[in-house]
């Protein structure tokens, strides 16, 4: 991906937990693919095997890493390499981390690594994964509430 190239997003809600508060929340979302490909690893020409596409990635200025919904990792069978401690709203909880790779199809951009896995969607959530400061910071982020866009421009490597 080169400084300058956009990832686009739209206001998406949130989860089935809002209308149970009497109201409707909305947060930015933009679409990502996952991959599981053993031979990729960063700084490769190639793009890695995709396992998923079209899933909803919520992006989330309070977190400080980046997390998968643990359906994926249990439906794909992706490698557990271990675990650390997340703080969820002040409560720490232990969770299992797994390889993996977020993939930008259509930008050729690939986030590889390893990532923390939570439960989303059987938690009332409409999104599969969060985007955290870990993947945020290579980004320029400009949220427009009125047109119900997101925009994420790459700066380029820290």
């Amino acid at each position: 991906m080169e400084p300058g190239q956009k990832i686009i997003g739209s206001f998406k809600p949130m989860g089935a937990f809002a209308a149970t508060l009497g109201k409707e929340s909305f947060a930015p979302v933009v679409q990502v693919s996952l991959g599981n490909d053993p031979r990729w690893r960063v700084g490769d020409q190639f793009m890695p095997d995709v396992i998923e596409r079209g899933l909803s990635a919520i992006i989330d200025t309070g977190s400080d890493v980046t997390r998968i919904d643990i359906r994926l990792a249990n439906k794909f069978h992706l490698k557990s390499v271990g675990d650390i401690t997340s703080n969820f709203t002040g409560i720490p909880a232990s969770t299992a981390v797994y390889a993996a790779q977020l993939i930008f199809e259509e930008q050729r951009f690939v986030l590889g690594g390893e990532f923390s896995a939570a439960n989303f969607r059987d938690g009332g959530y409409y999104h599969d994964i969060i985007l955290g400061w870990d993947v945020l910071h290579y980004f320029d982020m400009h949220l427009n509430s009125k047109l119900g866009i997101v925009a994420l421009t790459f700066l380029g490597p820290s």
